[in-house]
């Protein structure tokens, strides 16, 4: 088993490919054991990782020594974290999902301490379809499942007290890049991120509250994701070079996504960037720790600067309640769809498909986020950034 130091100094080690359930495992092979050690482990998205960050500090102070098993997405995350010593990595889906008790029971050997925060939030707070909670009525779900935070459930599980801190440690040279990227940006910044994992996790009217913004304010937009994102950047681009009349348009339609951001660049300058597939996900939160605001869905960039006092946050919730989600967030705005117009808010499920995530007519996306009026969310940034200035 290869082990070898990442710059921060933790030792990252791989389970070898491929897995063979009936050779030993040897988590500290080509390093010694320490005298107290603590296993987490962990896999999901980029946010499920923000969220498990938040026990890290405590642990170690208790144990002394943290390693942290994950997947690459979580290494990624994690991997300037100075509370993790060590990184046992296999690929997603590497150890079948039938054979995880008895390797998560082989990998605990030699630990003091083993926090398991697999399905912590997911599958027992969010529920999963094709499980009796999935199929629970509304108001049952909402009783039993929103009636828990995200964070105290992790650090509940840990067995440490409810000391939220969830962030992200980008590294030097990262940092360095967020610096550089914010003063050329300069203004007033609001970071939006465009999606998150799920349908609902995408707000409809993004280019109304651009198009608003631009015409409003002198605030400079920063438009965060992946390639899969690119579409709402268009949509963005489209609206709003069409609202100060520079091209009808169907004409800048069909100029594409390289046209679009050229022409955006031309008309606003340095008050609109489009980073969707640009930034890898770690330069994506380096910047996000410098904005002045860091709105959108429920979405991993938003968890990670959730504790940032100095980041305002605009966060949108869809299917997760206050309670769940944002309650111990600080600086935080909390928009919520409106009740009377999507009766499954919150939902308390988690989304693969749109079979149980209804639509919005108008829009075609799902009815919680469409329920929002770009109005509700411009005022929101502006009365964090209001309020910043006023500090």
């Amino acid at each position: 088993m290869t082990a070898k130091a990442r710059s921060g100094g933790a030792i990252v080690r791989r389970l070898p490919k491929p897995y063979d359930p009936a050779v030993p495992l040897a988590p500290w092979a080509g390093g010694a054991r320490p005298d107290s050690s603590c296993l987490v482990i962990r896999y999901g998205a980029f946010g499920d990782h923000i969220m498990a960050s938040s026990v890290l500090l405590l642990l170690r102070e208790r144990w002394g020594h943290v390693t942290y098993n994950s997947d690459p997405r979580g290494y990624e995350i994690l991997k300037h974290d100075p509370h993790v010593d060590a990184f046992f990595i296999q690929e997603k889906d590497q150890v079948p999902n039938a054979g995880l008790g008895a390797y998560w029971k082989a990998l605990s050997n030699g630990f003091d301490r083993v926090v398991n925060l697999s399905e912590s939030v997911e599958g027992t707070l969010l529920a999963v379809p094709g499980r009796k909670e999935h199929d629970w009525p509304d108001e049952v779900r909402r009783t039993i499942l929103g009636s828990v935070n995200y964070l105290e459930r992790h650090h509940d599980l840990a067995g440490v007290a409810h000391r939220f801190r969830p962030a992200f440690h980008p590294s030097p040279a990262e940092a360095a890049w967020a610096a550089r990227r914010r003063r050329r940006i300069g203004g007033r910044l609001v970071l939006w991120c465009l999606s998150g994992s799920s349908v609902h996790k995408t707000y409809p009217w993004v280019g109304d509250m651009a198009e608003r913004i631009l015409r409003e304010t002198d605030w400079r937009l920063a438009f965060v994701g992946d390639r899969d994102d690119r579409p709402l950047e268009e949509l963005v681009g489209q609206q709003a070079l069409a609202a100060v009349g520079h091209a009808p348009r169907a004409q800048i339609y069909r100029t594409g996504h390289a046209g679009i951001v050229r022409a955006v660049a031309q008309r606003f300058g340095r008050r609109v960037t489009f980073a969707a597939g640009r930034w890898p996900i770690r330069r994506t939160l380096a910047l996000a720790r410098l904005a002045d605001v860091v709105a959108g869905p429920e979405t991993g960039v938003m968890n990670a600067v959730s504790h940032e006092p100095t980041v305002a946050k605009v966060a949108m919730l869809s299917h997760s309640s206050h309670r769940n989600l944002t309650q111990h967030w600080v600086n935080t705005a909390v928009l919520e769809p409106d009740r009377a117009k999507v009766p499954c808010f919150p939902c308390h499920r988690l989304h693969y498909t749109r079979e149980f995530c209804p639509a919005d007519p108008a829009s075609g996306a799902a009815r919680c986020a469409a329920s929002i009026p770009p109005g509700a969310v411009v005022a929101a940034i502006g009365a964090r950034l209001t309020a910043k200035e006023a500090a």
